[in-house]
């Protein structure tokens, strides 16, 4: 039993790819953050271009984490809803550009969320430890890949909305 558990667990660290070892590479990274109408509401919204080397048709994005907190990477409209990663084909490669976005309300107590918005539900933690603004997960051919955005650029002014 504790020998088919070794080989499990070397199996699992063979097939996932340390975001050190990637064919990915960071064209840009933008952050632009924002201020709400409602007092304590706050937040950013991300820009993430990213090459990979390869087909597009054998990529499969998967999450975006920034901090602790995940986005679902989408590449087609689902359910109406407008996808918020575009993979283009390049020569030898594949490009995604990633839009996503956190957000945080400062009072909770005083403004509290929509009715039926359930904010007690766990948030999964990040595959692996990374340090750096973001993490990308993705599957090529069949095998996981990481990939850490360690720097972005910040746009000036905040936005602020009224």
């Amino acid at each position: 039993m504790y020998v088919r558990l070794l080989l499990l667990s070397a199996a699992m660290l063979i097939s996932i790819t340390p975001a050190s070892g990637q064919k990915a590479t960071l064209v840009s990274a933008t952050e632009q953050c924002w201020s709400g109408g409602i007092a304590g509401r706050r937040g950013c919204n991300y820009t993430f271009t990213v090459a990979i080397a390869g087909k597009t048709t054998l990529l499969q994005p998967d999450t975006l984490w920034i901090g602790t907190t995940p986005t679902a990477l989408t590449t087609t409209q689902a359910n109406g809803q407008a996808a918020n990663t575009k993979v283009t084909a390049l020569k030898n490669k594949a490009q995604l550009e990633i839009r996503a976005a956190t957000s945080s309300n400062d009072y909770p107590d005083r403004y509290p969320d929509m009715p039926g918005a359930d904010t007690t539900i766990p948030k999964p933690k990040p595959p692996i430890k990374y340090s750096g603004v973001a993490l990308l997960s993705y599957k090529y051919a069949g095998k996981q890949y990481y990939f850490t955005i360690t720097r972005i650029t910040q746009k000036y002014p905040l936005v602020n909305y009224p």
